[in-house]
């Protein structure tokens, strides 16, 4: 660890608990008993990688939803069932974000594939909870897919990351609990935590 001077975190599994058993739950109360097949579907046609990236926007997002899936659910009813994958964020890990930037040994980051509807909510959910206004103020920066266009696992994103925040891909650990997305950054030189089981908690920094 004597090289490293900066730590870029995943948000899903990483810092926010989330879980699509949730969501397919959600749906089901509707008669959505196939969310899993209305999701492939869904991402077949791109459509959440879209909204990722913030090509489209929430409306158009419902609606093309509805479009492919055949469902009839109003907007409000599809976004509610859409946000209840969203858990918590558990207390240590953002205590742990605050140290680290009150300690100033890393620059620290938070690099995450999300959308509007998800941003909206859990920034809600982390001011409610823990009265901390947006994940934007635990860390350096932080860099949303849909608010710069770029996605994980494509080169681009970690190029913009590198590029923006001037660091060394060699100096840094990205933490993610996605194979993919770790492998990608590995490729770029990065330092990495594959975080298979939501064990942050067990990491020391």
């Amino acid at each position: 660890m004597e090289n490293i001077k900066n730590l870029i975190f995943d948000l899903g599994n990483v810092i926010l608990n989330i879980d699509t058993k949730l969501s397919e739950k959600a749906f089901a109360q509707y008669g959505m008993t196939n969310f899993s097949e209305l999701y492939t579907l869904a991402a077949q046609n791109e459509l959440f990688d879209r909204l990722e990236v913030g090509c489209i926007t929430e409306k158009e997002f419902y609606d093309e939803f509805r479009r492919v899936t055949g469902c009839k659910l109003p907007d409000k009813t599809l976004e509610e069932c859409w946000d209840a994958l969203i858990m918590d964020f558990p207390t240590a890990r953002i205590d742990m974000l605050k140290r680290l930037k009150a300690e100033g040994k890393y620059r620290t980051f938070i690099l995450s594939n999300t959308n509007i509807i998800h941003y909206r909510f859990y920034t809600a959910l982390l001011k409610r909870v823990h009265g901390v206004d947006g994940l934007e103020s635990l860390v350096e920066h932080a860099y949303f897919s849909h608010e710069i266009g770029l996605k994980k696992p494509n080169r681009d994103i970690f190029d913009y990351v590198v590029e923006h925040s001037h660091i060394k891909p060699e100096e840094s650990i990205f933490i993610d609990d996605n194979e993919a997305n770790i492998k990608a950054a590995n490729t770029l030189g990065f330092n990495t935590i594959f975080l298979k089981d939501n064990n942050m908690e067990n990491l020391k920094f």
